[in-house]
């Protein structure tokens, strides 16, 4: 989903690293082709860039992680 948001953006993987403070675009592309995660801070920063949430660039990970609260809780979490 990282990738397909960022086409419909319109950016390259070497400007979107640029705009996040790297030095070259092969971070960004283990992230997109589910390599690697990621950092806190990172994902942040994809979120402010692209103005989207975690569940929007991750969404099977949040999926994943909401139904894991569910089922340990019982009860909805809150979003």
């Amino acid at each position: 989903m990282l990738k397909i948001v960022r086409q419909n953006a319109g950016f390259n993987q070497r400007q979107v690293a640029r705009q996040l403070g790297h030095c070259n675009a092969t971070l960004l592309w283990h992230w997109e082709n589910d390599k690697k995660m990621p950092s806190g801070i990172a994902l942040i920063k994809l979120c402010a860039f692209y103005g989207k949430e975690v569940r929007d660039l991750y969404p099977q990970y949040y999926l994943d992680a909401k139904k894991r609260f569910v089922d340990q809780q019982g009860d909805t979490p809150l979003n």
